[in-house]
């Protein structure tokens, strides 16, 4: 479920704060963006049911700061916590490479790229955590705001990267703390998803590869069917 505008993110805190029936909690998401695609729009409804029907009602990702108030239950998704915080850790959603080493010092471009590969390298916990944020409200939380950040116009934070991963999976999620205002665009979030993909294709890690079971493949859309089942043929996705 992507909730990347005013709107959206309005119909959702209002319906979650006020309880409202789930109803009419598609009914506005259905309203609440104007000139997208009845396909489109049909799609976002099929993936809010989804999370009403898993999780026995809707559920929010806060993406924050450790420094502005969290909204829900909070956990900890940066390397280290400030001092005098001791929230849980996601350890497997932080900036770690596949051997452990801080993903840091790098570019938005190759940022986004070792992020990518980190987490398929860890896919099975990855893919908990976020079936884990169906069941619940979560804050996820890490160091970063704009009075933090030094050299980008725009807010460079991992948590966005996390928001792009778990809007795939239809979770609803709020960016908060100068994230609606990320360093990354539509087409590095595309990029983004198809890199993972990629990464859990050669690793095996997705063994079922039929358009009609995103469940199962989400990444397929990125990825392409053609190249996908190449992949599980042996043959070479390249173009990473």
């Amino acid at each position: 479920m992507i909730v990347s505008s005013n709107i959206d993110k309005y119909f959702l805190s209002t319906v979650h704060r006020a309880k409202m029936p789930d109803f009419f909690v598609l009914l506005g998401m259905y309203f609440s963006v104007p000139g997208r695609s009845k396909t489109e729009k049909r799609s976002r409804i099929k993936g809010m049911c989804g999370v009403m029907r898993e999780g026995g009602g809707i559920f929010l990702i806060y993406l924050q700061s450790f420094f502005s108030s969290p909204r829900a239950e909070a956990f900890s998704v940066a390397r280290w916590q400030p001092r005098g915080f001791s929230y849980p850790e996601i350890r497997c959603l932080a900036p770690f490479d596949a051997d452990g080493r801080p993903i840091r010092g790098l570019p938005p471009e190759r940022y986004l790229e070792a992020y990518a590969v980190a987490l398929a390298s860890r896919w099975p916990e990855v893919r908990r955590a976020l079936e884990h944020f169906k069941r619940r409200d979560v804050s996820l939380l890490c160091w970063c705001n704009p009075k933090r950040q030094r050299g980008y116009p725009k807010l460079f934070c991992h948590t966005i990267l996390i928001g792009f991963l778990a809007e795939r999976f239809g979770l609803p999620v709020m960016y908060l703390d100068g994230r609606e205002n990320p360093v990354w665009n539509e087409e590095d979030k595309h990029r983004f998803l198809r890199l993972v993909g990629f990464n859990l294709i050669e690793q095996k890690a997705l063994t079922v590869f039929s358009d009609t079971v995103l469940s199962e493949n989400p990444f397929l859309p990125f990825c392409g069917r053609n190249l996908a089942v190449k992949a599980r043929k042996g043959g070479s996705t390249g173009g990473r």
